[in-house]
Formats: C-alpha cells, structure tokens, sequence
C-alpha cells in the first residue's frame, strides 16, 4: 500500500508541478509479475525524469534538484535490486544526457517541451500506479 501511495505522490506532484520558470528500501526480493509486466513504462518515467529534470537545470541553475528528488523516491519505490535500480538510474541518465546534447539555451520552446513530456511523465506514472490497484 505505501507503494501504491508513493506513486499516487508522485502522480500528483507531476499533475502539480508549477508552470516553467516559477519558483517552485525495497528489499532485492525477485521482482514481481506486477514489476516486470511494468518495467518498460518505468524505464521511459526514469528517462521523462532525466529530460525533465535537465530542463529545470538548464533554465533554474544546477541548484534546482526538483526532478532529481522525484527520481530519488522513484528508486526508493521500484529499485527491487542492485540490476532494477541501475537499469532505472541509467534510464534517467540518458534522458538528461539526450537533451544536454541537444539544448543549450533555455528558450520559450524549451517550456513547450517541458510542459509535453510532463504531461507524457503523468501519463506513465498513472499506467504504473493503476497497475498496482489492479
């Protein structure tokens, strides 16, 4: 159930999160059917985080960690094991990778794409938490 309420937490915080530009230990016990039936929507939220959260960078200054503390809880949540919590951390890795080699200048587009993978962000962590009250 605390996971459950966890990621209904971090539903709302996606739902929430203020518009751009305003100030703002799971056991390694095998994963189950639940988890894995999963896994492919937790990998892309752990790259939506990634992306998102170098976005905050790039226009709020390295200070704003907003992104990297939804990550943090995210991997308190799934990471079941050494292998999950790599697989999770290198997803999120990749998606702030992917735009740092893309964007250099926050602009009005750059709110645009932050806004769209928010949304895409929310609709993943709503797949993921309906799954558990299945």
């Amino acid at each position: 159930m605390l996971r459950v309420v966890s990621l209904l937490a971090m539903i709302y915080a996606l739902i929430a999160m203020p518009a751009f530009g305003q100030s703002a230990g799971v056991s390694d016990a095998r994963p189950s059917r639940l988890d894995s039936r999963f896994l492919s929507q937790k990998r892309d939220l752990a790259s939506v985080l990634g992306e998102v959260h170098y976005i905050r960078t790039l226009c709020n200054g390295k200070g704003d960690q907003y992104w990297r503390n939804h990550m943090r809880a995210f991997l308190d949540i799934e990471a079941a094991s050494s292998s999950r919590r790599r697989m999770l951390v290198d997803a999120f890795n990749r998606g702030y990778a992917n735009l740092n080699s893309r964007l250099d200048a926050c602009t009005p587009d750059v709110a645009v794409m932050e806004a769209r993978l928010s949304e895409e962000g929310r609709k993943l962590a709503e797949t993921i938490a309906a799954g558990y009250l299945q």
